[in-house]
């Protein structure tokens, strides 16, 4: 994605430009100056052609801050090419895209140019936005067609078993046998270091007395590095393993984000069930709920009955990583329902728990509010409104990579989004949301999806809110606003998102966590806020509307960190992250997370 792009006359004349972003720098020297300099002055460019020829060769560039810049001079009209990026993408087509610019500029402007007239190139953007789109699609597709490198065309090869193999097959004593008879082998007790009476060290010297005794086998055959016969015994592999064909047909993205609600949306698909093979019916003897199922039934209960089962449950749930403090009032709250109740018949005291366990936990995952995001999202639009989201948490946990997936499903329904990129203090952050933007449009046919970003060391509050008159100017859909990871203890970056919420007033806050943490999950959402709280300076302070539990592919049966997030905010768990692809968001599974806490 290009930053800049201009025609330049020798003497420093713009003659046409066009901007894709703000030039937003880090030192005092401008790029197209630096380029001009580095073309002209100092006359790098490859070859350096004379004065007199009609073609030169592209320049390899000028870095200057963050942009590169590159350019191609067109000696007989004393015109410079120039095209500006950032320095961290690695954009293969703009040699390409340099040659074919400045054959259109020159040959639609060729009397004009000859005689020294205005060019009037007002309609010449589009002619440009149409080459480049061509250009990048043509390069999309050369590199797809022309698939990754091999790795036996790279260059490290030469340090590989494979490269050294072959300047030792001439040598059997390598790899040529298994094992070496004393024959070939040196002879290590007439050697003039050996002494009297010492068996000789060297391994080779060893008699093969037991040959007799087992097969004889051949010396084994090495090809690049790889043994070609009698590696069948090493392979323990099954060729025909049924689980092949689902692995290869889940890394397809294709399929999971199929699902239509009732609206005719594309939805994320619900988290699947993992439930036990085991009967839910079956008592397991080892189980910390089922200790006690030798307990008399069909009594009232009483603190006595209920102390050691909810004891053990507490444990339980603070072993599949819920905070010691929920799991603490959870359990507290369950046994003081409990007490005076009476057991039915045939009905064990563990079994009572349990069920009214299970019954509390999904009442406290179950949403109080409306998870349908997409459908707000759909009202607004045909409202003509925007809807934002915003997306906070501390550093690390996937804000951006998350982002991304819900900008996919939007678009994936033919809504437009635009990002906002308002991480302004993290290194490469604009540059990461600039891939993302670039990959889903080539993800998602027809997808209209634009990054905004001013750059480094901007005001974020500022930022959010040129990007939402900027996609109320331009007829986007949807905001995507991405800010700065920030510890919950950092009040100055706490007080810079409590302004940002409170200046801009976004449909949704997230709040993006781990599913990995434990005590740390609530310690991070009750200081976010609060912080939205204190330092809104508003009557009635918004808060976290809802959370994204990322990594959750990761944690096997440790879900607990749902439950805790869940329980401290009352507010729901709208989309969970499993992989690492656009497509890996599920809806969260209330039924499968308790099972998991309980089993």
């Amino acid at each position: 994605m290009l930053d800049h792009v201009c025609v330049v006359t020798f003497g420093g004349l713009v003659r046409w430009q066009k901007s894709y972003s703000q030039l937003v720098l880090s030192s005092k020297s401008h790029p197209i100056d630096a380029a001009i300099r580095e073309a002209l002055i100092e006359q790098r460019t490859l070859n350096a052609p004379s004065s007199t020829s009609k073609t030169s060769e592209i320049a390899d560039g000028v870095v200057v801050g963050q942009f590169k810049v590159k350019w191609i001079l067109a000696k007989e009209y004393s015109l410079v090419f120039l095209v500006v990026y950032q320095k961290i993408l690695l954009l293969s087509y703009i040699d390409g895209l340099l040659e074919e610019f400045k054959e259109f500029f020159c040959s639609k402007f060729e009397k004009e140019l000859k005689n020294d007239e205005l060019i009037l190139a007002d309609d010449f953007e589009e002619v440009f936005d149409s080459l480049l789109r061509d250009t990048e699609e043509r390069d999309a597709e050369e590199k797809k067609r022309r698939g990754p490198r091999k790795f036996q065309e790279s260059q490290k090869i030469p340090n590989t078993l494979e490269a050294t193999t072959s300047q030792q097959t001439t040598s059997p004593s390598v790899f040529g046998e298994d094992s070496v008879s004393p024959s070939s082998s040196p002879d290590v007790r007439n050697s003039p270091r050996s002494r009297p009476g010492r068996k000789p060290q060297s391994k080779q010297s060893k008699p093969v007395s037991d040959t007799s005794t087992r097969a004889k086998r051949g010396p084994r055959k090495w090809v690049g590095g790889i043994a070609t016969e009698g590696s069948e015994s090493l392979d323990y592999s099954d060729a025909t393993d049924p689980s092949e064909a689902a692995i290869s047909e889940h890394l397809k993205v294709s399929g999971t984000m199929e699902l239509i609600s009732t609206d005719g949306l594309y939805d994320a698909p619900e988290m699947e069930s993992r439930s036990n093979a085991k009967s839910k019916t079956t008592s397991n003897p080892n189980s910390v709920v089922s200790f006690l199922s030798s307990y008399l039934t069909g009594k009232q209960l009483t603190s006595d009955d209920l102390e050691p089962i909810v004891s053990k449950l507490r444990e339980q749930l603070i072993a599949k990583n819920v905070a010691a403090d929920i799991a603490s009032h959870v359990c507290t709250s369950l046994q003081s329902s409990l007490i005076g109740t009476k057991t039915k018949s045939f009905e064990s005291v563990t079994s009572v728990v349990k069920r009214e366990l299970e019954i509390a936990l999904k009442r406290i995952l179950t949403p109080r509010t409306s998870i349908e995001v997409l459908r707000d999202v759909v009202r607004s639009r045909d409202a003509g409104e925007v809807y934002s989201f915003v997306f906070v948490g501390v550093n690390g946990v996937g804000k951006s990579t998350n982002l991304s997936k819900i900008a996919y499903l939007l678009l994936r329904n033919g809504l437009s989004v635009l990002i906002a990129a308002c991480d302004t203090f993290r290194a490469g952050a604009v540059e990461q949301l600039r891939v993302h933007a670039r990959n889903l449009k080539a993800s998602v046919d027809g997808a209209r999806v634009e990054l905004f970003e001013r750059g480094y060391g901007s005001d974020a509050a500022g930022i959010a809110k040129e990007a939402l008159k900027f996609a109320s100017l331009n007829k986007f859909n949807v905001v995507l606003i991405d800010t700065a990871g920030r510890m919950q203890d950092n009040e100055p970056l706490m007080r810079a998102l409590a302004k940002l919420v409170s200046v801009n007033n976004p449909d949704k806050i997230l709040f993006v966590g781990e599913a990995l943490v434990g005590n740390e999950a609530v310690d991070q959402l009750v200081k976010f806020n609060q912080a939205l709280k204190d330092f809104s300076g508003i009557q009635i302070p918004r808060q976290i509307d809802g959370i994204i539990l990322t990594k959750f592919d990761t944690i096997d049966d440790k879900v607990g960190a749902a439950l805790s997030m869940t329980y401290i905010t009352k507010q729901p768990i709208l989309f969970t992250g499993v992989g690492q692809t656009y497509e890996d968001i599920r809806r969260l599974n209330v039924s499968d997370i308790v099972e998991k806490l309980i089993d």
